[in-house]
């Protein structure tokens, strides 16, 4: 496994490549998001709350509410691959030029480290199962085990940049189609059962890394208590 330190994180010469990329891809986002909002200020709204709930609660969050919302599959994958993509390459920019700057900058340096740091530490626990154990870390739509830090994992493997993004994107994609495919299904049986409920399983979603954030922290919160009250 080779470490992240004095290492150009996009193993690039040029982070704004994928900067660009993905900043085209979120301004035609956004072009389309306006005329909606022009023409179907309602139906824009709804595109803002999916992607509102994607930052809070991760891509099952996203696919809840787009569920929610009575948006047909196929529209709910479009919308989240789109984003997704898009999102993902402005933040791998952006990771890239925290990186040059960490040195420089402390609170640039700490924002990276923990996030090196956590990528190093499953890559150790995945470097047995080679690029399968990364396709699948980033197939699964828990709180972070997304495509950013699947890219980060198959970089700290030795992974070059390309064929790292060539491991994540797709398996982001397939995830996405899965998983909303899934969420349907199980939607459809959750109003048989009560209309009401999968607003609360949608909520749930949403609040639920904030939730996990909280638990972690008040065990980690009461294991230092008990250690100092030994």
């Amino acid at each position: 496994m080779h470490s992240f330190k004095d290492k150009h994180i996009l193993g690039i010469s040029n982070e704004k490549i994928p900067f660009l990329i993905g900043m085209i891809l979120l301004f035609v986002e956004i072009c389309i998001l306006i005329i909606m909002f022009v023409s179907k200020p309602s139906l824009s709204i709804k595109l803002i709350s999916m992607v509102t709930a994607f930052h809070l609660g991760g891509r099952l969050a996203i696919i809840g509410t787009g569920l929610e919302f009575n948006f047909s599959t196929s529209t709910i994958i479009l919308i989240i691959l789109t984003y997704l993509t898009a999102f993902l390459l402005i933040m791998l920019s952006v990771i890239g030029f925290l990186w040059a700057k960490a040195k420089q900058i402390k609170f640039f340096r700490n924002f990276v480290e923990i996030r090196m740091e956590k990528a190093e530490q499953r890559a150790e626990t995945l470097k047995k199962w080679s690029w399968i154990g990364i396709v699948a870390f980033v197939w699964m739509p828990f709180p972070m085990t997304g495509a950013i830090m699947g890219f980060l994992i198959a970089r700290a493997e030795g992974y070059k940049s390309l064929t790292s993004i060539l491991i994540t994107i797709p398996s982001m994609w397939f995830g996405v189609v899965c998983w909303t495919i899934w969420f349907d299904e199980l939607y459809k049986l959750i109003e048989r059962i009560g209309p009401q409920l999968t607003t609360y399983v949608t909520i749930l979603l949403v609040a639920l890394p904030l939730l996990c954030y909280l638990s972690v922290k008040l065990a980690a919160k009461i294991k230092s208590l008990k250690k100092k009250k030994n």
